[in-house]
């Protein structure tokens, strides 16, 4: 591969330009609005999650390790970069964010408004948190699976489940052996 350069420096030898990125600008494409609505989370925060890892691997690496921490992330005592990736992701979160979402971004404490990292803690929390009902619902999702169709389509589905399903805010996690004998029995019934 040919490194692209620029113009002479003050010796006369050219220096050596590396991209910035080797994403295409026009792939960098905003994720589309999110209201809140809890079936459509395990998609937009992946494609979300994508887009700031794009757009800065530092921040995106960040904000995962915020995603599950049980207390609040201050960056008061945070380097100037760290405050400066917190503000960014803030703004793309009221940027993308709308409705429910909106308003849980919205409870931020006073002295972190301009804290994305805080406001992600908060938004995954609200949205991965499961009340019975919506526990009840992922097991009524297992145990009722449709297995037919393609193996791999299925077997991505089903692991998408069991993950949305163990993300939940919950102490008992479904076992292991428990998820692969339902995908076992499911799968050779069909």
């Amino acid at each position: 591969m040919s490194v692209p350069l620029s113009p002479s420096t003050a010796g006369g030898t050219p220096a050596p330009q590396l991209p910035h990125s080797f994403v295409d600008s026009k792939l960098k494409v905003a994720p589309e609005v999110f209201h809140g609505d809890q079936a459509k989370w395990s998609e937009w925060s992946y494609i979300f999650t994508s887009y700031v890892h794009g757009i800065s691997l530092k921040m995106g690496t960040y904000m995962d390790r915020c995603a599950g921490h049980p207390t609040l992330i201050p960056t008061s005592a945070s380097s100037d970069d760290v405050k400066e990736m917190a503000n960014q992701l803030m703004t793309m979160l009221t940027t993308l964010c709308r409705d429910k979402a909106l308003r849980v971004i919205k409870t931020l404490p006073s002295g972190e408004r301009r804290n994305g990292f805080e406001a992600w803690r908060l938004l995954c929390k609200e949205i991965n948190s499961a009340g019975s009902g919506r526990r009840i619902r992922f097991l009524k999702a297992f145990l009722h699976f449709n297995f037919q169709g393609g193996y791999l389509d299925k077997f991505n589905i089903f692991t998408d489940l069991v993950q949305q399903y163990d993300r939940l805010d919950i102490t008992d996690e479904l076992g292991e052996s428990i998820k692969l004998a339902m995908w076992l029995s499911k799968h050779r019934s069909s």
